[in-house]
């Protein structure tokens, strides 16, 4: 399905960024990287471009990952987290759930399906 399609180049796209780049050294950083990848994202809009658009809307995803991350309670490294097991399980659920609710829509028409 394209949603998983998508979140996999999503994580590829964190990996890349962060192996290449490493953590943010603050949340102001993070918020200008996210700034700068939106604006480029809007540019790709602006043109009508739609692969471009889709790249730039990966990156923005996983930059916006990327600073959630490091901000969950505190975390300063994105490959270096430990998370608590109880966490980790409800952290799952609510992916599930979520993409649950994605599963409902025909993303080509935007309407939910029956």
């Amino acid at each position: 399905m394209i949603i998983e399609e998508t979140i996999k180049d999503v994580r590829a796209e964190l990996l890349r960024a962060h192996e290449k780049y490493g953590s943010f050294h603050s949340p102001h950083e993070g918020y200008a990287v996210l700034l700068e990848e939106t604006n480029e994202l809007w540019t790709a809009v602006k043109q009508k471009s739609g692969s471009d658009i889709y790249h730039e809307a990966v990156q923005v995803a996983a930059m916006a990952i990327q600073i959630a991350v490091q901000s969950y309670q505190g975390i300063d490294t994105l490959l270096d987290t430990k998370v608590d097991p109880v966490i980790e399980d409800e952290l799952q659920k609510r992916r599930d759930e979520w993409l649950k609710r994605w599963d409902e829509y025909d993303l080509s028409t935007g309407e939910r399906r029956q």
